[in-house]
């Protein structure tokens, strides 16, 4: 198994049957080598229901390591996890002391068990470097998602200067939420784009 070190993957069911075969001399059904992946994978990385669980902990002690920093965390009425947002405090200090009042706001798709939609606010420094200012982790890409994302940035970034664009195709509620809270930098903005 050594020749796996190192790989992301790791073996194949395809794999591991050709293994025990040449290696054991067993002979396994494909079932039962996904079932053992699964099994050795959820060893490695843990069970991803069981790590949803923890978000609360990792939140409230990413708090406690940096100071001013803001989260929150959304659950659904039976409990199940909806919307999850982090903003470091030191990334919020360095926005406000030294950045370009410039937030571009992207989401993107989460390739997992459980999908989802990452959402990501960043803002250029004076190198037209990308700064990170906060996450979000959502259910999808939608209204709802869109809205609580942003009102989170809003608790985070209280400046009515600071102009936010959309890389992509601008999401109908992020151009509302822009229009609706900053009319002049929207059509500051659009001229320059």
């Amino acid at each position: 198994m050594q020749r796996y070190e190192g790989v992301k993957e790791g073996p194949k069911p395809n794999d591991i049957i050709q293994l025990m075969r040449t290696e054991h001399g067993c002979k396994i059904s494909y079932d039962l080598a996904w079932e053992a992946r699964e099994y050795a994978v959820n060893c490695v990385r843990g069970i991803p229901e069981e790590s949803y669980g923890k978000n609360t902990n990792v939140l409230a002690h990413g708090k406690e390591a940096n100071p001013g920093t803001h989260t929150a965390y959304k659950t659904d009425p039976d409990g199940s996890f909806r919307y999850m947002f982090i903003a470091f405090g030191q990334s919020i200090r360095g926005f406000h002391k030294v950045m370009r009042q410039v937030i571009v706001v992207d989401g993107t798709f989460l390739k997992n068990k459980y999908r989802g939609t990452l959402l990501v606010a960043t803002a250029l420094d004076g190198n037209s470097n990308l700064y990170p200012l906060a996450f979000g982790v959502v259910d999808s890409e939608n209204d709802n998602s869109w809205e609580w994302f942003l009102r989170q940035l809003h608790v985070v970034i209280e400046d009515d200067y600071t102009w936010l664009l959309s890389q992509t195709e601008i999401h109908p509620l992020v151009e509302q939420y822009v229009l609706s809270t900053n009319e002049q930098a929207m059509e500051s903005a659009s001229t320059i784009c």
